[in-house]
């Protein structure tokens, strides 16, 4: 058994201010590669807004001029409009991961509860807090008005489903209504792997209206051939990733159990979202956002559809909301079933 966190690959800029073997080692992995793609990018409340870089969820002219052959259908097509309530009781989106700086400034207000399954340093990853910003970040998140945040944290490098389980457990005990699960375990087709007690637990969210949302991953493997993952159980929705060519990025997993895809940037563009603030951050420049890769990052973006989904008709299940997103989704590639908030929208059951 391989377990990976599903980023690839971090982009930097510039502002002021998984496969392998059977093993039972859970290995946490993070690959990086050189490119660097430097921009103009003011902090937040000056002069730009950083929402013009959030090319993923809409049509934006911002970043047009540093790259022509950006893709105009290559976003997920969110444009909130006015018609989608702010519900009276948000909607509660449990977060599981490692690494969440909670007083970011950019989340803080949207974090009801911050839950320790195994106690880790918030500045050990970058990690949680990047994929809770594609969330619900004020400027740049897919639904920073409607959600919720409950933060679990986890130690990916402790092997084990034991403390998953009781992430999970403790989700469901929070009243969480969406669970994002951007990491995984992979397991050769000779061994299934996922305990049954495991299996049970997802069921159970499932059955509670319990929408549990799982990244892919990054190995580009044919899911039907090669491996067997989280995102491939039939209690959950499986994300892949597209790039800005609107096409499947090249690092994705892929295959028939894989439920939707959405953008999650290439080596050439990534998603914009939350870095660890100042020195602690990833982006070396200290500008407390980061440009980010992976189906880490297309896993949120889901999630977030799901929340407006939620805000709309909290009553929609697992089925319906898959049936919905898949039923009016683009076709990417002549196969992958891409996301389209809007018509997934105009045509709620």
């Amino acid at each position: 058994m391989k377990k990976y966190i599903a980023i690839l690959i971090s982009i930097f800029f510039i502002g002021c201010g998984g496969g392998g073997g059977s093993s039972s080692i859970l290995n946490y992995e993070l690959e990086k590669l050189s490119t660097t793609v430097v921009f103009p990018i003011t902090p937040i409340g000056t002069a730009i807004d950083y929402s013009d870089y959030t090319w993923s969820l809409k049509q934006t002219s911002e970043l047009n001029s540093y790259f022509d052959n950006l893709n105009v259908d290559s976003n997920a097509n969110i444009n909130m409009p006015s018609t989608i309530p702010t519900p009276t009781n948000k909607i509660k989106v449990a977060i599981i991961d490692q690494g969440f700086q909670y007083n970011h400034p950019d989340i803080a207000d949207k974090i009801i509860d911050v839950h320790y399954i195994n106690q880790t340093d918030i500045t050990s990853s970058f990690h949680g807090t990047g994929v809770a910003g594609i969330i619900a970040s004020t400027y740049l998140g897919v639904v920073p008005n409607n959600v919720e945040l409950i933060l679990i944290n986890v130690d990916f490098d402790i092997p084990g489903e034991d403390q998953y389980i009781q992430a999970f457990q403790y989700a469901k005990q929070q009243g969480a209504q969406i669970i994002n699960c951007s990491w995984g375990s992979s397991f050769d087709d000779s061994s299934y792997g996922f305990s049954q007690t495991y299996l049970d637990v997802l069921n159970d969210l499932k059955n509670n209206n319990i929408h549990v949302v799982f990244a892919a991953g990054n190995d580009s493997s044919d899911l039907d051939n090669n491996w067997n993952t989280d995102a491939e159980i039939e209690f959950v929705l499986g994300v892949g990733a597209t790039s800005k060519d609107n096409i499947l990025t090249d690092y994705s997993n892929y295959g028939s159990q894989i439920d939707i895809y959405a953008p999650g940037g290439d080596s050439n563009l990534g998603l914009i979202s939350l870095d660890l603030t100042g020195s602690q951050g990833n982006n070396s420049f200290d500008s407390n956002y980061n440009f980010w890769t992976g189906t880490s990052f297309s896993t949120p973006t889901i999630s977030g559809v799901i929340a407006i989904l939620l805000s709309i008709d909290n009553t929609l299940t697992p089925d319906e909301i898959r049936n919905v997103l898949i039923n009016n989704s683009d076709i990417i590639d002549g196969i992958y079933s891409k996301v389209n908030v809007q018509q997934a929208i105009d045509n709620l059951p």
